[in-house]
C-alpha cells in the first residue's frame, strides 16, 4: 500500500530542499542505528519513491513519500493502520519537544519558534555537560569566541541565536551533526553527499558533542515501537528538519 502524504504547512518546504538533505532524512526513517532496514518502514518500495530510482534527484522528487511515512511514524501504529495516514508535523514536534522536556510557552505558536526552542534546548543540555576544552571548540566552530567574552549571563547558545545570521546557522549544523553522530555508525555509513562529513562527525567536530547528545535522547531512543510514537525515529527525524528549514530560511542570506 502506498504512503499517503498529508497537506502539510510544516512539511511542504521539503519540495524545496536539497537531495541529499531530503535522502539523510529519508535514512533516519528507513534505517536504525546498525544500519538495518527498519521493518516499520516502507519507502524503499513505494511507488511514489521506485518510479523516481534512476533520477540523480530521486529523493527531492520523492519528498511526499519520506513526508508521508515521517507522518506515520508521528502517530501511533495501531490508529494509523486503521485510518491510512498519520498526523501532521506540528504534532509531532510538539510531541518531542514536551518528551524531552522543552517549556514551551503561549507566545511559541509558530514551527519555527518550537524548533528554535528544541535546538537551543538540546544545545545548552551538551553545553552544561562539555569539559573546557569542548566549549572552547564549540565557541571557535561557531564563531562566537570574542563575542562570548563580552555576553556576561547568557549562554553561548542563545548568544547564537540572538546573533541570528551565520552564528545561528551553524548552531543548528552543529546540533544536527552531532545528534546524527550519536546515533552510530551504522546508521552514520548510510548519509550521502557533502554534508556526510558533518553528520560522522568530522566537519564541524560533532563527534565530540555527540556524547553529551546521546545522554539527552538515550531515553526516547529505546521506547519499543510496538505501538505509540516512534520517538526512536521522530526525534532524530524532527532535529534534522529543524536543521533544514534553517538552511531553507537562511539560503537567501548567504
Amino acid at each position: 500500500m502506498a504512503i499517503k502524504y498529508r497537506e502539510d504547512p510544516g512539511l511542504k518546504f521539503l519540495a524545496m530542499c536539497d537531495n541529499d538533505d531530503v535522502s539523510n532524512l529519508a535514512q533516519i526513517l528507513i534505517y536504525d542505528t546498525d544500519g538495518e532496514k527498519r521493518r516499520t518502514s516502507s519507502i524503499l518500495t513505494d511507488p511514489g519513491f521506485t518510479a523516481h530510482l534512476d533520477s540523480p534527484e530521486k529523493w527531492l522528487k520523492s519528498w511526499q513519500v519520506v513526508a508521508g511515512e515521517l507522518q506515520l511514524y508521528g502517530g501511533d501504529s495501531v490508529v494509523n493502520l486503521f485510518r491510512g495516514t498519520g498526523v501532521l508535523y506540528e504534532e509531532i514536534l510538539s510531541d518531542v519537544c514536551e518528551r524531552v522536556g522543552v517549556k514551551l510557552g503561549a507566545e511559541d505558536k509558530e514551527i519555527v519558534q518550537k524548533e528554535a526552542k528544541l535546538i537551543e534546548f538540546l544545545a545548552d543540555k551538551a553545553w552544561e555537560k562539555m569539559d573546557e576544552a569542548q566549549r572552547a571548540d564549540f565557541l571557535q566552530k561557531i564563531n562566537l569566541q570574542e563575542r562570548f567574552k563580552d555576553a556576561a549571563g547568557l549562554s553561548p547558545v542563545r548568544l547564537a541565536l540572538a546573533t541570528g545570521g551565520a552564528a545561528a546557522m551553524l548552531l543548528y549544523e552543529y546540533v544536527a551533526g552531532a545528534m546524527l553522530a550519536s546515533l552510530g555508525a551504522g546508521l552514520a555509513a548510510r548519509f550521502a553527499g557533502p554534508m556526510a562529513a558533518q553528520f560522522i562527525g568530522t566537519r564541524l567536530g560533532a563527534a565530540a558533542f555527540a556524547g553529551p547528545f546521546a545522554v539527552v535522547l538515550g531515553v526516547a531512543l529505546t521506547v519499543p515501537m510496538l505501538s505509540g510514537t516512534a520517538y526512536r525515529v521522530t526525534m532524530p527525524a524532527v532535529i534534522q528538519i529543524a536543521y533544514m528549514r534553517k538552511k531553507y530560511l537562511e539560503r537567501d542570506v548567504f
